[in-house]
C-alpha cells in the first residue's frame, strides 16, 4: 500500500509543480489523473484479499463455478439448472470466457508455484483483468467527454469525478462480470457518442 500511496503522492508533487509554473494544460492534467487512478485501482487490487466484497463470486453456482468450469471444460455448462440452483450461470459467457484463456495462459506460464498450485489462486489473478477492464473504462470515459463540445476547464471535473468514482475501484478487485460489463457499457456509449 505504501508504494502505491508513495507514487500516488509523487505524482501529485509532479502535477502541483507543472501548475504552480504554468505548465500543466489540458492533455497534462489528463494523463496526471488517468495515471493516478490506474495507480490507485493496481493499488487497490495488490493490495484487497481474494475474497473481500466479493458478494457473488465464492458462493455454489456463483461467477468462481462458472469460470472454473469454463477452464476445465473450454465450453458452456451443458447441465439443465433448476430455479434454485442456476444463480450466476445465467450470465453471458464473454467474461468467463476471457477469465478461463487468462487462467489457462496462467498455468502455462507457470511462473510462481503457488499460483498454479489451485483453480481458486489460478481464479485470482484474473483480478489483473478487472484492474484493466477499470482503467479502459477511465480512458473511455475521457474519449467520451472530449467528444462533447465542452471547453476544458469543465471537463476535467467531469474525468476526475469518473476517474475517482468509487465503485471503479471496486471494480478493480473483483472477479466477476461487472468490471467487463461496466466497460462494454462505456464503449458503446462512447461510440454513441
Amino acid at each position: 500500500r505504501l508504494t502505491g500511496i508513495t507514487i500516488i503522492a509523487f505524482l501529485l508533487i509532479v502535477l502541483l509543480i507543472l501548475l504552480y509554473f504554468k505548465k500543466l494544460d489540458y492533455k497534462k492534467a489528463v494523463f496526471f489523473i488517468i495515471f493516478i487512478s490506474y495507480i490507485g485501482f493496481l493499488t487497490y487490487m495488490l493490495y484487497t484479499p481474494m475474497k473481500v466484497r466479493q458478494h457473488d463470486t465464492w458462493s455454489d453456482n456463483g461467477h468462481y463455478d462458472y469460470a472454473v468450469y469454463m477452464f476445465n471444460n473450454f465450453s458452456l455448462p451443458n447441465k439443465v439448472f433448476d430455479e434454485k440452483e442456476i444463480f450466476q450461470f445465467y450470465h453471458p459467457t464473454l467474461n468467463y470466457f476471457v477469465q478461463a484463456c487468462f487462467m489457462h495462459l496462467f498455468k502455462y506460464i507457470g511462473f510462481y508455484d503457488n499460483l498454479v498450485s489451485s483453480n481458486e489462486q489460478l481464479f485470482g489473478a484474473c483480478q489483473i483483468l478487472s484492474c484493466y477492464y477499470s482503467f479502459l473504462t477511465v480512458v473511455f470515459i475521457y474519449k467520451s467527454i472530449n467528444l462533447l463540445k465542452i471547453k476544458d476547464s469543465h471537463r476535467i471535473p467531469a474525468i476526475i469525478f469518473r476517474a475517482f468514482f468509487p465503485r471503479l475501484f471496486q471494480f478493480a478487485g473483483q472477479r466477476n462480470n461487472d468490471p467487463l460489463s461496466s466497460l462494454l457499457t462505456v464503449i458503446s456509449t462512447c461510440e454513441l457518442l
